[in-house]
């Protein structure tokens, strides 16, 4: 698991204090290894600069749910439950380390989920907003 404390400030209050989150984070490393993401910076080697998250779920609804990740790591622990097979893969967190925002850190993050998610045979990156008031709108991300 990542250092959380490399991230402190990095979360608004209501994102760690979110009562769903601990379902995925508690078991995402050891059920999705290849969906969890670490940009380690060779000069500080200890220490990540940026994590990622994402999750395998069965969606076939035409939009992504306005409730956001909530929705997905329900989605997808009663999908690991039932044996449903999932669709498509929902990112959940890219994270930067306050200190090396604007490095351009997320978009090699992003082409990490992206090409870990063709390895397991999907073509689309969801995104869904984590915001609780809906402020933002991530469009889904498809590529080919």
């Amino acid at each position: 698991m990542l250092i959380n404390q490399d991230f402190d400030g990095a979360w608004p209050t209501f994102m760690i204090q979110d009562l769903i989150s601990p379902v995925y984070y508690v078991v995402a490393d050891d059920l999705y290894p290849d969906l969890v993401f670490a940009a380690i910076d060779p000069a500080e080697p200890g220490r990540a600069v940026a994590r990622g998250y994402a999750v395998p779920v069965h969606w076939t609804e035409p939009e992504l749910p306005e409730t956001g990740w909530d929705k997905m790591i329900q989605r997808a622990t009663v999908d690991r439950h039932t044996g449903r097979e999932p669709t498509m893969v929902s990112a959940l967190e890219i994270c930067i380390r306050p200190d090396r925002r604007g490095d351009g850190v997320s978009a090699l993050m992003l082409a990490a989920m992206r090409e870990a998610v063709a390895k397991r045979g999907f073509d689309t990156v969801g995104a869904v907003p984590n915001a609780p008031s809906r402020g933002c709108d991530l469009p889904v991300l498809g590529y080919g």
